[in-house]
């Protein structure tokens, strides 16, 4: 893996964090994830218009990756309505990168070294048990979900972006779909009025979340470019140690000792994929 797609991933890490801080912290958990995917799609417009929308080739990948993304927002919003952040991303996004880099291998033609599979193993283990030693698994099962969609569709978005040979259009393209068709699932799911008043009430969340999440999957995506899938993912997910703590420091979350030092095993594991 080289070092300008780890560096795009380490900071990909950080903007993930930021949105779904943001998206936990709010009292409508669904609305708000809508609103951060929105505000990604205005900033992808502008993009689009100069850059222009992505080849044919590309748009049933769009497409079904649209898909499962709502599915993927409607679980994970599920899951933080009834669990702590601390439980539910971890264990949502420490059960990606080992489906993601099988994916790579079995289907994007990806190659990874025996280092690279034991830090990507190690950095899934360290994130799962951060998760499982909780007593309270208070949305658990919709966590497990979200992590095996996150593979979906970051398996079939790397296709599309490998296939366009670029990234920043089919992803622009891929948030202005998602905004308007995850718009309208939480149109029917809670109204017009919880839509615009969250715009009212936290637009600031909705704007920095927007570039948050808009600017993470893109650095992700123009990182897969270049290295293994299933390598940037795993650095990817290192998100989940900022989560933790920002879930102890500002969401006042109980974290124990236990969890802290699964953070050495996530590091170690990080420097097997930067090898690998």
């Amino acid at each position: 893996m080289t070092l300008f797609a780890l560096v795009l991933a380490l900071l990909a890490a950080v903007m993930h964090a930021v949105w779904n801080l943001l998206v936990k912290r709010s009292d409508d958990h669904l609305v708000a994830g809508w609103t951060v995917v929105a505000g990604a799609a205005v900033i992808a417009l502008p993009i689009l218009a100069i850059n222009g929308l992505p080849d044919r080739s590309v748009w049933d990948l769009i497409v079904i990756s649209t898909l499962i993304q709502v599915g993927y927002v409607l679980m994970l919003t599920t899951a933080y309505r009834v669990g702590d952040l601390s439980f539910v991303y971890p264990l949502a996004r420490g059960t990606s990168p080992v489906l993601i880099a099988l994916a790579g291998v079995a289907f994007l033609g990806d190659e990874i070294s025996v280092a690279g599979w034991a830090g990507v193993t190690l950095v899934t283990a360290a994130l799962v048990l951060l998760a499982w030693r909780r007593a309270d698994r208070s949305g658990m099962g919709a966590a497990l979900v979200t992590g095996i969609l996150i593979s979906g569709y970051t398996s079939v978005d790397t296709a599309a972006v490998r296939e366009q040979g670029e990234a920043l259009s089919v992803i622009g393209a891929e948030f202005v779909l998602l905004a308007l068709v995850l718009g309208l699932v939480v149109l029917v799911v809670r109204g017009p009025g919880a839509m615009m008043g969250m715009f009212r009430s936290d637009w600031r969340s909705a704007v920095i979340g927007g570039i948050a999440t808009g600017t993470a999957y893109l650095l992700v995506m123009i990182a897969a470019l270049s290295a293994p899938i299933g390598l940037v993912s795993g650095v990817r997910e290192t998100s989940v140690l900022i989560a933790v703590v920002a879930s102890r420091l500002l969401l006042r979350e109980d974290v124990s000792g236990a969890q802290i030092w699964t953070v050495a095993a996530a590091t170690l594991g990080i420097v097997l994929i930067a090898l690998g």
